[in-house]
């Protein structure tokens, strides 16, 4: 009896050897919190608070120039990008509180071709007092957020760019 009661011990553990242990992954991303428009009533706009769990960060440690379609990126921090950033089709940025983006020579979102789905959506983590900034400045005769050379046409169209929130100086 004892040598069966160790058998079956044995291939238990055999067999609970062989199952992957299973944790959840140490980069996890956090839920961040974001203004969103809900209603436009009478000349004033309600903001509902939507939640984002699957995003890229933007920090010190990761300054990114080419912000990938259908990508969420949270900025924490004070951050400077000194490269032209490019946004890939649809981009959206989440400035959470107190955090401040400089892009020294601008976003640029356009596309080469009609249709396609290039655009920047700039969201606020909170109304307030400390809401995020975005700082775009331009160079080489192109704009601080939106197309390339302004004195010459390429063909290229400028996506949409929407600003739900935060503190978003381009020039």
């Amino acid at each position: 009896m004892k040598k069966r009661i160790v058998s079956i011990l044995l291939v238990v553990f055999m067999i609970a050897s062989m199952v992957p242990f299973m944790s959840a992954p140490a980069s996890a991303a956090e839920a961040v919190n974001y203004m969103y428009p809900l209603t436009y009533i009478k000349g004033k706009v309600n903001f509902t608070t939507a939640q984002c769990t699957d995003y890229k960060v933007i920090d010190s440690n990761n300054k990114p120039t080419d912000w990938e379609k259908n990508t969420w990126y949270v900025v924490r921090g004070e951050v400077t990008i000194s490269d032209r950033v490019k946004c890939d089709g649809a981009v959206h940025l989440i400035l959470t509180d107190g955090c401040k983006l400089t892009c020294s020579k601008g976003i640029q979102v356009e596309t080469a071709t009609v249709g396609d789905d290039a655009s920047l959506a700039i969201y606020a983590q909170s109304e307030g007092n400390n809401k995020g900034q975005l700082i775009a400045t331009g160079d080489e005769d192109r704009a601080g957020i939106g197309s390339g050379r302004c004195y010459s046409f390429s063909g290229d169209i400028t996506g949409d760019i929407v600003i739900y929130g935060g503190y978003v100086k381009a020039t």
